[in-house]
């Protein structure tokens, strides 16, 4: 996170890794990671690394809400609008990112959740949300955090109606 959060790594190592498959067998050679750390201020915002719910799907027709799970590939706060042009400091609805620094829910990134109302209107409606990020919580309000410039869009289809059997 560009951040050492107490641990001191700024050199060259090498990484070595042996994998063994589900039945045991151990690959022949070492996998060999070369890395260079540089510790130094965080520069790049979070990042969305998928959704679930992916965006386009559709949600049911009586639904008044949905639930929606977002995976960052760093720790971040996240909010969401049905205006992508406000940006994240003016954004209001929260999502709810329970995840700590170094301990994300998923051993894909850290997870935030949020309940979005589903607009009711009556014919096929698309759902509009745009989604920003700030990382590095343990800042608070600083202007140190880095905010997502460009929205996440997800779209969200609710039916013209319910579905029907004529015969």
């Amino acid at each position: 996170h560009g951040e050492s959060q107490g641990i001191d790594i700024s050199s060259e190592f090498s990484l070595y890794i042996k994998c063994r498959d589900r039945f045991g067998h151990f690959m022949p050679d070492y996998l060999l990671f070369d890395v260079c750390v540089n510790e130094g201020p965080d520069k790049t915002p979070a990042r969305l690394i998928t959704s679930y719910p992916k965006s386009g799907g559709y949600v049911s027709y009586d639904s008044e809400t949905f639930h929606l799970k977002i995976l960052t590939n760093e720790l971040a706060t996240c909010r969401w609008s049905s205006d992508d042009s406000i940006l994240y400091d003016d954004m209001v609805n929260d999502f709810v990112c329970n995840d700590t620094w170094g301990n994300p829910s998923s051993t894909i990134g850290y997870t935030c959740d949020v309940d979005l109302p589903i607009n009711q209107s009556e014919g096929a409606v698309e759902n509009y949300y745009y989604v920003r990020c700030a990382d590095q919580p343990w800042l608070g309000d600083s202007d140190e955090r880095n905010k997502n410039v460009e929205p996440f869009e997800f779209v969200f289809y609710r039916p013209d109606g319910k579905i029907s059997i004529d015969s």
